[in-house]
């Protein structure tokens, strides 16, 4: 091949070694330290490239829900999100995780019945994945809650994001009745930091937004921000 010259740099993802970049010239060539730091950031923004298209990839494999909606099933909540919270992790930006819960599954049952229900939720998820941006991710939570985990966005933009949507959902209305759609909501924010495991952001990220809603319908609340390790919620 007529190499003279070659330099070889691990492409890392943390502990990981996910591949190898490699530059080679036909001349002669002493690489110095200045070239060698700018192709190490090349190399940096190349793994996160590949684990993006990797995750994009992984979206549109996985089936939906409801192919009207676009929603993802819940079976593939667990490992989109921890997807995303590795990209947070290598590029220092926030994610935070938000669910949506429509009312009771008993009490809009009888109102409504299965059929009512269905139909609602069908307009739901429609607006929402038609109204969140192209690296967010929108999952059917179960009957009457939605979840979205919403990338380099941190606790204060999600509560805008929130007031959006509840804007654009007041457009939705419930059968038969022509009252808009309602709901209340949890955020939490996940703690992306360097030394943490991302299993463990994930699990720590889920059950505190999880707190949030619960806080939320307790105190008939709109939306109820959970920020980590503190007992009370910040209610909005």
């Amino acid at each position: 091949m007529a190499i003279s010259s070659v330099l070889a740099l691990p492409l890392s993802d943390g502990q990981d070694h996910v591949g190898l970049l490699m530059l080679t010239q036909s001349k002669a060539r002493n690489w110095n330290a200045n070239d060698v730091v700018v192709l190490r950031t090349i190399g940096e923004q190349i793994t996160i490239a590949l684990n993006n298209a990797g995750l994009r990839r992984l979206v549109k494999n996985l089936s939906v829900t409801d192919e009207g909606s676009g929603l993802l099933n819940r079976a593939s909540y667990l490992d989109l999100l921890q997807a995303e919270i590795r990209r947070a992790l290598q590029q220092a930006t926030p994610v935070t995780v938000m669910l949506m819960k429509f009312g009771k599954r008993s009490q809009l049952v009888k109102e409504l019945g299965e059929e009512g229900l269905e139909a609602t939720m069908q307009q739901v998820g429609k607006t929402i994945s038609a109204n969140i941006r192209q690296n967010d991710l929108a999952f059917r939570y179960d009957k009457t809650t939605i979840a979205v985990v919403l990338g380099e966005t941190s606790e204060k933009d999600a509560l805008l994001a929130v007031e959006k949507l509840r804007k654009l959902l007041d457009e939705v209305k419930v059968p038969e009745k022509e009252t808009p759609v309602t709901f209340t909501a949890g955020l939490a924010q996940g703690v992306t930091r360097q030394h943490y495991d991302p299993v463990d952001i994930v699990t720590e990220v889920i059950n505190r937004v999880e707190q949030a809603l619960d806080a939320a319908v307790t105190a008939a609340s709109k939306v109820v921000a959970l920020p980590p390790s503190v007992a009370s919620a910040a209610v909005a």
